[in-house]
């Protein structure tokens, strides 16, 4: 459509004396290579369209595993709390590093201000560095056992033939599995992004120096290497979720967990893909809506109540809104778990497991059976398919589950 509008704005243009050949050709430049960006996202969709129906199918389960287990979306309550627990001494230990340092006064070159500031030694910036590490560590923990707790959660329920009997206690029987048995997966995965996060940090003091310096060759080599730790973090967050949802399926330790969630990746690529498409467009709504809902009941409390006690009310409408969009980022990433969690359920269930088995149901159930009839119509074997990927998958699933098939 946009692309559209700019060839037609070009042909107005054209002749009207009032704009350049240059402005009405680049113009219509502009519009040609929207029309073929959009017939190529077109095309796309067209050729992805079973798998985006399939990603449809699993955000629905999603919904119903949550639904089902209702309490889930208050566990972030429980990681803010945790976070400000280690928070508080946290905050107390900076400032009296902070204050630690000794107080030197010198003369400013070429003004002759005398001016004072803290000078510190070697092992207090390396004291710096280790309460930094701490803090990354343990946040990234608290977020990690949440990820699993989810996982296990939504995995629980997604591997049980009755699904009305799981309720809350499952969310609370994941808690006590995931801290028991799995904390050690957790810690494991929070350091690699934790070393990760840390290393990035002294790159950009390191670069913050070099720009005073006026090293050009050095703030740009050193923005290269900035740029590449933010890709490698991003691509560990995303694999440490997965490798989560792993274990909470298959009871991995993180290095297994890990590789197992990287071939699984690697072979349902498109699959992932349309999940992320449709898992991103409905996380990207909820939290909209969260956000603006919240911001609007807000506004209109404080302007029945408190509109002639305060002097203007954009800034705390503007407050309110930041502060319901990372409430929103917090309960809308436990339904962004269980997604990718089902996801990976449905992967297992439709490698592992024959029709008669299988745990899906819904949509998903309606898409397994049209694969494999698809398939013995093109003349492959699907029996033998699933036999050959059980050494990928083996046929069992998790302990915590088998409790809960009826």
């Amino acid at each position: 459509v946009g692309g559209a509008l700019c060839i037609v704005t070009a042909e107005s243009w054209d002749g009207d004396g009032e704009h350049s050949d240059s402005e009405v050709k680049g113009l219509k430049v502009f519009g040609y290579v929207l029309v073929a960006i959009g017939a190529l996202f077109f095309l796309f969709i067209v050729c992805m369209r079973k798998r985006i129906k399939l990603a449809v199918g699993i955000v629905k389960e999603a919904s119903k595993a949550i639904s089902a287990m209702k309490v889930i979306v208050f566990f972030p309550v429980i990681q803010s709390i945790g976070v400000l627990c280690f928070l508080i001494p946290w905050i107390i230990y900076v400032v009296y590093l902070a204050s630690s340092g000794e107080m030197v006064t010198y003369e400013v070159p070429a003004s002759g201000v005398m001016v004072k500031k803290f000078e510190y030694t070697d092992s207090m910036r390396y004291a710096a560095l280790f309460l930094l590490f701490s803090w990354f560590w343990t946040s990234q923990f608290i977020i990690a056992l949440g990820q699993l707790v989810v996982a296990m959660a939504v995995s629980m329920w997604y591997f049980t033939k009755n699904k009305s009997s799981i309720g809350s206690s499952t969310v609370f029987k994941s808690i006590k599995m995931s801290m028991w048995y799995h904390s050690g997966t957790c810690a494991f995965g929070s350091l690699i992004i934790a070393i990760i996060k840390t290393i990035r940090a002294v790159v950009s003091y390191i670069q913050k120096k070099a720009a005073k310096s006026g090293n050009k060759i050095a703030v740009a080599l050193l923005c290269c290497i900035q740029c590449c730790l933010w890709c490698i973090e991003k691509c560990m967050k995303f694999l440490n979720k997965n490798a989560y949802i792993q274990t909470a399926i298959y009871g991995y330790s993180f290095c297994k967990a890990a590789r197992k969630a990287f071939f699984l990746i690697a072979r349902n690529i498109l699959r992932i893909t349309a999940v992320a498409l449709v898992g991103n467009y409905v996380l990207f709504i909820g939290k909209m809506v969260i956000t603006l809902l919240a911001t609007f009941l807000a506004f209109l409390v404080m302007d029945s109540t408190m509109s002639d006690k305060l002097h203007g009310l954009y800034a705390p409408t503007i407050f309110t809104f930041i502060l319901a969009y990372f409430v929103s980022l917090m309960f809308v990433e436990v339904f962004g778990m269980a997604i990718y969690t089902i996801l990976q359920c449905f992967v297992a269930d439709e490698e592992m497991y024959e029709p008669a088995e299988r745990f899906a149901t819904g949509d998903l159930a309606t898409t397994i059976n049209k694969t494999n009839k698809d398939a013995k119509q093109a003349g492959i074997d699907v029996e033998s398919k699933s036999v050959n990927q059980v050494t990928v998958a083996p046929k069992v699933a998790p302990e915590e589950s088998k409790n809960a098939i009826v």
